[in-house]
């Protein structure tokens, strides 16, 4: 797929998608080893967040949706029973989103369809991506969500202005034309994904290969507190099994620990809430 009209040959952008899609999952994971605070003591907990400040536009549901059905076949490609895999569904959704905009033809229908967002137009897309970006970090005021976006991009191409645009008005997106080729730009972006992730991430790129073009890169920081606390006296090691046999492991542990559990084939369901119940942690 071409990024603009005649400027990208094919080969280099399916190449860069291949790569920004990496990238995507990448740079949101690593902000999972932060992502809990001290839990927030029962007599201040906020109330329970019972509806959205808004209605969902037809988009945004759509999204949602789509979001959700994506996740599940990533996860059906990566899952490996012999070893961890974490992956970021949201922030591969977000750049193919991005992508779209620079896509035409064939290629536009694909992205869309893999996206599972084809009966929708890239202006509706946009929308939605943007209206969402926007409410979801305020959703909870004591849990912080923070959404980057990124498109790096060698100076031996030119990106259409109206790609720019796009990117940077629905999705609020750093554009910048780097010279591949200087050593100065792996620190670049480097130094772009550490700040937008406190430091979780220092390092997302570890070199910058002769035939890449372009990174998309989305970047997420989630920080919350737990709503019910877990006592940290409370933790001690305990057994943990793995692919790699048996451990010893801290485990957290509670009473009165509210964990709405769900059935499924095969397996249960747990859900865990943080701060004031807008933001979920799944197992």
């Amino acid at each position: 797929m071409r990024l603009a009209p005649s400027l990208l040959p094919a080969s280099q952008i399916r190449r860069a998608l291949s790569r920004a899609a990496a990238l995507a999952g990448l740079a949101s994971l690593a902000t999972l080893a932060g992502c809990a605070l001290d839990p927030v003591p029962p007599d201040t907990q906020p109330p329970l967040l019972t509806s959205l400040p808004r209605e969902l536009s037809a988009a945004e549901r759509r999204i949602i949706d789509a979001s959700n059905d994506l996740s599940l076949r990533l996860l059906r490609q990566v899952v490996n029973p012999d070893s961890n895999v974490v992956v970021s569904p949201l922030s591969v959704s977000m750049v193919l989103a991005m992508l779209q905009n620079g896509a035409h033809g064939s290629a536009a229908v694909d992205l869309q369809e893999f996206l599972g967002l084809g009966d929708l137009s890239a202006a509706d897309i946009n929308a939605g991506y943007s209206a969402l970006l926007d409410l979801l970090p305020a959703l909870d005021s004591r849990t912080t969500m923070r959404v980057a976006n990124g498109i790096f991009a060698s100076d031996i191409v030119t990106l259409n202005p109206r790609f720019q645009q796009s990117v940077t008005g629905s999705f609020d997106a750093s554009v910048r034309t780097l010279k591949f080729s200087a050593p100065s730009t792996l620190d670049t972006i480097n130094g772009w994904a550490s700040r937008q992730t406190e430091g979780r991430i220092p390092t997302i790129l570890d070199e910058i290969a002769p035939e890449d073009v372009l990174y998309a890169i989305n970047a997420m920081y989630f920080e919350a507190r737990w709503r019910t606390p877990f006592e940290k006296s409370r933790t001690v090691p305990s057994r943990f099994r793995s692919p790699e046999g048996d451990m010893n492991v801290p485990m957290m542990r509670g009473e009165n620990i509210p964990i709405a559990v769900y059935p499924a084939p095969g397996a249960r369901v747990g859900e865990l809430l943080y701060g004031n119940g807008a933001f979920a942690f799944t197992i």
